[in-house]
């Protein structure tokens, strides 16, 4: 019975007649002269057979960041439906009477009612929400939350849901005073608990939601659950296994590398060795981490801070090496040109394998040493202006990085099978094209929401993701647009979010990587990075932790897309997405109890005098 219910909508979704819609109200808020004021709108979205495409209809007009909210609310749905939703059109019609102060806190209410219109649910009439989406599904912040309250309640809603985080409200009140021919005006503010408030004043319910699965559920009545996705222990092992090779032979490499450097360090001048002493340091702070994890089990995130050592001692040596001899760089420069290429002839002469396990390592050490090779550019340019120094580190950062293209390259020898697979970069073209292509959306959207000034790092990766792409490095482009596209989402995510708030949304970005990796791991998938990156995230704390999580998603979610590009007769496990009645729990409303108590007993009384006067 579990299964029914999701197996009849697949049927439905693959039929040729498809088109389910459905309705709700929305709320936003006006300027006029008494001040901000809520308004109602109402929202039609309707799913049809189709291209993928999305239309998007208002009146009056509303700002583009509407549009750009209606993308992602389609996207956000049919990701936690599982569903390919590229064979469908979706259509969003808003309605109102009134031109409405910005556009994205209607975002949450798309996303509901488009998962609704995919599961051919109704959403109830009486229950209105106001929020952003985030594309990790979680709901953000939006303003005049009273005035919305209000307007909510004005338009025949019994419960109000809000952004978690949002039942506190900062409002002013103006206060006029005339002191003889001087009048002055003060304004201040006052706390308001939203949720007290819209009880008392509208007899209201306003209860905060963190994200749109729980929405969904006070919307329409019903659960949507994912069942039976557990870790696949063959892939785990042989996970565990090939890391740990790994990190013991980068462990091994940052040792000799430290000791190498102590010796040299020893015939310095004092000038010099004062130059490098913190470098050095460094070098050894990360070793000991490297170690502690190693220790600990945790094989990728010894590796990494194995390789963070090694860059520094790298970088210690050459700076060495130059104080010794200035005109090593060139020659230094050619000879690492010559590695990386003979190393990406060797990575890309690989075209046919025996385990869908070796794809991912050689698209993993494919993208580390077009890195390699994006340092060595920086390098030379640094070297063009005059940037010594910069350069050095950068060729070290290089060096580095050819060594971990061949660390990951090597596992191509732990994973045996019986399989003929056939593998070129050509063959996920497309799909490096779609992934950048979210990649802009989602950075345009953020753009519009947060403005540019968190969006730095996650521009850069765009950039370098075109760039890579022009000159067909197609797997280097692909990395590059997961990264700006999860750090774009990571940016709206967290913008404006409380410290409270930072655990919460840590937990949910987890789950959310987690259920991407298993859903991977069910399809026979190893997901090297994406475990390799939900393991890291256990190294750091608040947002560096959230940046790491988000990539372990990004990445489990395109290894399965990898593997469905390069065998298309795959066939896909049946979805455990099902549906299950929610029943609301809501604070009684005293007043109504007490109420109907004193009806129930009059009626009581009234029927006892009726049988004693019988008698």
């Amino acid at each position: 019975m579990r299964k029914t219910i999701f197996s009849i909508l697949m049927l439905i979704l693959m039929s040729n007649a498809f088109a389910f819609s459905t309705n709700t109200k929305i709320v936003g808020v006006r300027e006029t002269e008494k001040g901000m004021e809520g308004v109602v709108a109402y929202l039609f979205v309707e799913v049809k057979n189709g291209s993928g495409r999305v239309f998007v209809d208002t009146l009056p007009l509303t700002q583009v960041d509407t549009q750009a909210g209606a993308r992602l609310a389609k996207e956000v749905a049919c990701e936690i439906l599982q569903y390919n939703c590229s064979s469908l059109d979706f259509f969003y019609v808003i309605r109102s009477n009134f031109t409405m102060i910005g556009g994205p806190s209607a975002s949450a209410a798309m996303t509901v009612a488009t998962l609704a219109a995919l599961l051919n649910k109704s959403l109830l009439s009486d229950v209105v929400i106001t929020g952003t989406i985030n594309p990790d599904s979680s709901i953000g912040p939006i303003g005049g939350v009273l005035e919305k309250a209000r307007a909510a309640r004005d338009a025949g809603a019994t419960l109000f849901l809000i952004p978690e985080g949002q039942a506190i409200v900062n409002v002013p009140e103006t206060k006029t005073e005339q002191i003889g021919p001087i009048i002055r005006t003060q304004t201040t503010f006052k706390q308001v608990n939203v949720i007290d408030y819209a009880k008392k004043e509208l007899n209201l319910d306003v209860i905060e939601v963190g994200d749109v699965l729980s929405a969904f559920k006070y919307m329409t009545g019903y659960e949507i659950t994912e069942s039976n996705l557990s870790d696949v222990k063959e892939i785990l092992d042989l996970y565990t296994t090939s890391m740990r090779k790994m990190a013991s032979n980068l462990l091994s490499k940052a040792r000799s590398s430290n000791l190498a450097l102590k010796t040299k360090i020893g015939s310095l001048s004092s000038i010099e060795r004062r130059a490098i002493e913190d470098i050095f340091k460094s070098a050894e702070s990360e070793l000991e981490a490297a170690d502690n994890y190693f220790n600990a089990a945790q094989y990728y995130s010894s590796s990494s801070f194995s390789v963070r050592s090694l860059v520094y001692s790298t970088h210690a040596t050459n700076l060495i090496e130059y104080w010794r001899n200035s005109s090593m760089l060139l020659p230094k420069i050619e000879q690492i040109n010559e590695t990386i290429n003979n190393v990406i002839k060797e990575i890309e002469g690989v075209n046919e394998v025996d385990t869908i396990y070796d794809i991912e390592a050689i698209i993993i050490s494919s993208d580390r040493i077009f890195e390699a090779e994006d340092a060595m550019k920086d390098a030379i340019s640094e070297i063009s202006n005059g940037n010594i120094y910069s350069a050095i580190y950068d060729i070290s950062a290089s060096e580095v990085k050819i060594m971990t293209a061949q660390e990951w390259f090597n596992l191509i020898n732990e994973f045996n099978g019986n399989q003929i697979i056939r593998f070129n970069k050509e063959m996920i073209r497309q799909l490096v094209q779609e992934r950048m292509e979210q990649a802009r959306n989602s950075f345009t959207y953020a753009s519009l929401i947060i403005g540019d000034g968190l969006l730095s790092s996650s521009s850069s990766h765009l950039k370098k993701a075109d760039e890579a792409y022009l000159d067909n490095n197609l797997i280097f482009a692909l990395f590059e647009a997961l990264k700006a596209r999860a750090e774009a989402n990571l940016a709206m995510g967290i913008r404006d979010i409380a410290v409270e708030q930072l655990n919460s949304r840590i937990n949910l970005t987890r789950k959310n990587a987690e259920r991407a990796i298993l859903r991977a791991e069910q399809r026979g998938i190893l997901p090297l990075l994406a475990l390799s990156y939900f393991e890291y995230s256990k190294a750091f704390n608040g947002t560096e932790s959230l940046i790491f999580l988000a990539y372990s998603e990004e990445f489990a979610r395109i290894s399965a897309d990898i593997f469905a590009a390069i065998n298309e007769n795959q066939t896909i496990p049946e979805s455990q997405i099902t549906l299950r009645k929610f029943v609301e729990e809501r604070k009684e409303n005293y007043q109504i109890v007490f109420a109907m108590g004193a009806i129930l007993g009059f009626l009581v009384s009234y029927l006892l005098a009726q049988r004693t006067g019988k008698k």
